[in-house]
């Protein structure tokens, strides 16, 4: 019998921070495994190249508030890959994708997303799946912060396994007990 190996060289962390004028930055925190990368937004600064995927972070629409600009990332690595023959923008250790949003009313309200990304070391490429966050902007004047706003992903990411994606909820029942 033999066992596949899972792969898990990039974690996610979603939080939200409030800013100024009811405004908000989603960021979507990566940390990366030694000897691998995530590309960048834009993988290439040529627009015609074709190559490895970038990393997008969507946010689904809501009526509670609007996108404000363009997502952006940190300070990226850019480096020739033989492979591709091309230099290519990438991260390795960590990465942070910033979003900023803009509310539309004073009430609470959850806000979901999406992260796609590509991760490579120098023996092969990893397609994971999507990774899908949620989050609670608290009311106007409240700290969002404080208020629950972070979720760590512990999906394993594989490339042509067989994948199962666990999901967990934790209930507090009457006599005090908690269950998974």
């Amino acid at each position: 019998i033999s066992v596949g190996q899972i792969f898990t060289p990039v974690k996610w962390k979603f939080n939200v921070k409030p800013l100024e004028n009811n405004e908000f930055e989603i960021s979507a925190a990566a940390t990366i495994e030694d000897g691998w990368h995530v590309y960048a937004l834009s993988v290439s600064d040529k627009p015609d190249a074709i190559g490895p995927i970038p990393t997008t972070l969507n946010i689904n629409k809501g009526s509670d508030f609007e996108v404000v600009g363009k997502t952006k990332e940190g300070k990226f690595i850019t480096h020739f890959d033989p492979n591709f023959e091309m230099d290519l923008n990438y991260f390795e250790k960590s990465a942070v994708f910033k979003q900023k949003i803009k509310a539309t009313s004073n009430k609470p309200f959850n806000i979901s997303g999406v992260v796609e990304y590509m991760a490579c070391n120098d023996e092969r490429c990893i397609f994971p799946d999507p990774e899908l966050f949620e989050l609670t902007i608290a009311a106007q004047g409240a700290e969002a912060a404080e208020t629950g706003t972070t979720n760590e992903s512990t999906q394993a990411p594989q490339a042509g396994e067989n994948h199962v994606q666990w999901t967990y909820a934790i209930a507090k029942t009457k006599i005090g007990r908690a269950h998974v």
